[in-house]
C-alpha cells in the first residue's frame, strides 16, 4: 500500500465539492503541501468578502495558501515552480478549480496535474457537468479522472467510476453524492498511479459534448418546450440560479414540479387546473408546479401558493420574454 505521507501534494479547487476531497485526503494522511483557491469573494446577502470552503480548511490544517488571479504572470509561476521542488511534490491535484493552467504548470510535478472530474468524459467536458447531465435526461454520470492538457477537458483518462442518476435526482443531491464518492475515488487513482498500474488513455473524439456554466437566466421557463424538459430542467437548476416564471411582472420560484402528458387541447402557457395545477406545454404535455415561491415569500406547495396568489383556470402565462433574471 502506498504511504502517501510520503508523496507530497498540491491541491486546487475552490468551491466544498473540493472541500470534501480535500478533507478526505487529510483524514487518509496525505501530505499537503500547499493549497491554491480562488481569491476571497463577496457573497452572501450581505456581500462580505470570505475565503472559500477549501481556503477555511486549508487554513485550519496550517497548510499554506495561495491564491493567485491567475497563472498568466510570470512571478506566480515561479512561485509554484518553487513550492515543486521544495517539496518535491509528484502530482497536482485540480477540483473544480475554474482557471486555465499553462503547460509550464501541467508539466511540474512528475506524474502532472490531474483533474478530478464530475463526468463521465468525453461526455460534460466543461464547468456545470453535474446540471446538465440532468437536464438532458441522462440515466447515468460519475467521476473521471483525467491527466490535464491545454485543452478543456480533453486529458488522457486514469480512471472513472459510474453511477445511476435517479429520476428525482437534482443538483444538489448529486453533487452531494459524488463528493462523498471523489475522496476515496481519486485515492484509488492516485495509488494506481504511484504503483504502475494506471496509465493514461487518450479520451474518444466521439460524442463529445460540453456542459457550458449555469447563468441566472437558464432557470427561465419556456412552456413552449416539453414538461419533461422543464421538469428536469426545476431539478438540475435548484437551488441555483432557480427556475421560474413571470407572472403580473413578479417572478414566480418553481422549486419542484412533475410532468405528465396532456390530454387537453388548451394553447400552450395555458392553465388547464388549479388542483392539480397544471400548464399546458408544448409536444402535448402539462406541466405541474408542485412547490413555489414569489418575491419575499415562503416556499408552499401549489394549492397553499394559490390560496395566497389566485391564479385562474385559463390564465395564459405566456409573457415569458420579460420575466425578470
Amino acid at each position: 500500500m502506498v504511504d502517501f505521507s510520503h508523496f507530497p501534494i498540491i491541491f486546487m479547487g475552490t468551491p466544498t465539492f473540493s472541500e470534501k476531497i480535500l478533507s478526505f485526503l487529510l483524514d487518509k494522511k496525505c501530505s499537503i503541501a500547499a493549497v491554491y483557491t480562488n481569491p476571497p469573494r463577496p457573497c452572501g446577502r450581505g456581500y462580505d468578502v470570505q475565503p472559500s470552503p477549501l481556503h477555511l480548511l486549508a487554513l485550519k490544517h496550517n497548510i499554506p495558501v495561495y491564491t493567485p488571479s491567475s497563472f498568466r504572470s510570470e512571478d506566480v509561476q515561479n512561485q509554484f515552480l518553487s513550492l515543486v521542488r521544495e517539496h518535491q511534490v509528484k502530482v497536482v491535484l485540480v477540483v473544480a478549480y475554474g482557471f486555465i493552467l499553462p503547460k509550464t504548470i501541467l508539466d511540474a510535478p512528475s506524474f502532472g496535474c490531474l483533474n478530478i472530474h464530475a463526468s463521465l468524459l468525453p461526455r460534460w467536458r466543461g464547468a456545470s457537468p453535474i446540471q446538465r447531465a440532468i437536464e438532458a435526461g441522462d440515466r447515468h454520470t460519475g467521476l473521471t479522472l483525467m491527466k490535464m492538457t491545454e485543452g478543456l477537458d480533453e486529458g488522457p483518462i486514469l480512471l472513472e467510476t459510474r453511477i445511476p442518476i435517479s429520476p428525482q435526482e437534482t443538483s444538489e443531491t448529486l453533487f452531494e453524492k459524488l463528493s462523498k464518492m471523489g475522496g476515496p475515488f481519486v485515492l484509488d487513482g492516485l495509488s494506481g498511479l504511484f504503483e504502475g498500474k494506471l496509465f493514461p488513455k487518450n479520451q474518444s473524439h466521439d460524442d463529445v459534448t460540453y456542459a457550458p456554466k449555469v447563468l441566472k437566466e437558464d432557470g427561465l421557463l419556456n412552456f413552449e418546450q416539453s414538461a419533461f424538459v422543464l421538469e428536469r430542467k426545476v431539478r438540475a437548476f435548484t437551488p441555483w440560479p432557480g427556475t421560474f416564471f413571470n407572472f403580473k411582472g413578479m417572478t414566480l420560484k418553481v422549486l419542484e414540479s412533475a410532468a405528465e402528458i396532456s390530454t387537453s387541447h388548451g394553447t400552450i402557457g395555458e392553465v388547464l387546473s388549479l388542483s392539480p395545477f397544471k400548464i399546458q406545454c408544448g409536444e402535448q404535455t402539462a406541466f405541474l408546479p408542485l412547490k413555489l415561491q414569489r418575491p419575499g415569500g415562503k416556499v408552499l406547495n401549489a394549492s397553499d401558493f394559490l390560496r395566497g396568489f389566485p391564479i385562474e383556470q385559463g390564465t395564459f402565462l405566456k409573457d415569458i420574454s420579460d420575466a425578470s433574471v
